[in-house]
């Protein structure tokens, strides 16, 4: 299967994921909306630049993102679990409910 097409179908599963539309994903990567379903079809291919704003609107790391079909036979990482869990929360959490989370995390999490 071509690379555009692989990366498309990754693209697309990780916005369904997320429970987005292609244009709430369009909007928060500022791109338009036919753009990232051309994307998503593989009849366009994203430059780098373009990758990682989308990589940054679905709150995923561009490794993730780029994780094609066949190199995810092993599933997601639990870190990854957790990572995609953390960023939907954190799109519906309230600013008090970040500032928490925070709290809570840098008991375990010092810098």
């Amino acid at each position: 299967m071509d690379i555009g097409v692989r990366f498309g179908k990754r693209l697309k599963a990780l916005r369904s994921e997320a429970k987005l539309s292609q244009e709430d994903l369009a909007n928060a990567a500022r791109l338009s909306r036919v753009y990232v379903g051309a994307i998503e079809r593989g009849a366009q291919v994203p430059s780098l630049d373009t990758v990682e704003k989308l990589a940054r609107a679905l709150g995923v790391t561009l490794s993730v993102l780029v994780q094609l079909e066949d190199e995810r036979r092993r599933g997601p990482s639990l870190a990854e679990k957790l990572g995609r869990r953390v960023a939907l929360a954190a799109r519906e959490a309230s600013a008090r409910d970040i500032a928490r989370f925070e709290r809570l995390t840098g008991a375990f999490f010092k810098e």
